[in-house]
């Protein structure tokens, strides 16, 4: 794990200027607890983030250390697209500055980015092939909306985050073969469907999937996208 070996305090701002990133603070700490409780945290690894409302070049991301059960709104970083603390104070984690700086700069639609590694979409992610097969009602919802990358290793620069970014092209999900996922959206609430993805991706690497006897849901498929708005979890059409 590679982490900048100073804690910064960069900032007399106050935490948040307004009630648009007062919410967006909350929204975002909420996250990190709620992808605790359901069990897709590996201690103090893996990074969400969100763009400060108000500020297209900024995000926040907690400081590194703290336990996805102990992010508060008040904790987060702010950064900007320079790799910049501009307020707060703590450890950026190195791969998490580059991979959702990367993301965020080149998707402005991505206001939300969340990278875990939940076991059951991971445990997909290592199969030959990882498609997520529309045969079960949790993965409909991603009907079209997932792309597929090799991972590489650790991102240690941000050509690597860039290479992630251009790998979505337009859609919502990149699995990353071998490692996990890295999902955005317009919002957290759009963005934290990573229960639904992991639900799905248990029923991806169940037996009738490992035994290539699943039968694809075709009838469902040509309406997967009914469910949704016509903008989905993001600003980018489904």
């Amino acid at each position: 794990m590679w982490v900048r070996g100073r804690s910064i305090d960069a900032s007399r701002e106050p935490v948040w200027r307004s009630e648009a990133e007062r919410r967006a603070r909350i929204d975002l700490a909420a996250c990190h607890r709620l992808a605790a409780r359901f069990g897709f945290s590996e201690g103090i690894d893996n990074h969400m983030t969100m763009l400060v409302p108000g500020h297209s070049e900024r995000f926040y991301l907690a400081p590194f250390g703290l336990l996805w059960s102990e992010v508060k709104a008040s904790d987060l970083l702010e950064l900007d697209f320079t790799g910049t603390v501009v307020a707060g104070s703590g450890l950026v984690e190195d791969t998490a500055l580059y991979i959702h700086l990367s993301v965020h700069r080149l998707m402005p639609q991505a206001r939300c980015v969340l990278h875990t590694h939940m076991p059951h979409a991971t445990a997909l992610s290592m199969l030959e092939d990882p498609r997520l097969d529309m045969a079960a009602q949790n993965a409909l919802g991603f009907h079209d909306d997932i792309a597929y990358v090799d991972y590489q290793g650790l991102a240690l620069d941000y050509g690597e985050g860039e290479r992630l970014a251009r790998a979505l092209g337009g859609k919502s999900v990149l699995m990353l073969r071998n490692h996990g996922v890295l999902v955005t959206a317009g919002s957290a609430a759009q963005a934290f469907e990573a229960p639904v993805l992991s639900r799905a991706g248990l029923s991806g690497t169940g037996p009738g999937a490992l035994n290539g006897t699943q039968a694809p849901h075709r009838s469902a498929v040509g309406r997967a996208g009914d469910r949704r708005p016509v903008q989905g979890r993001g600003e980018r059409r489904r």
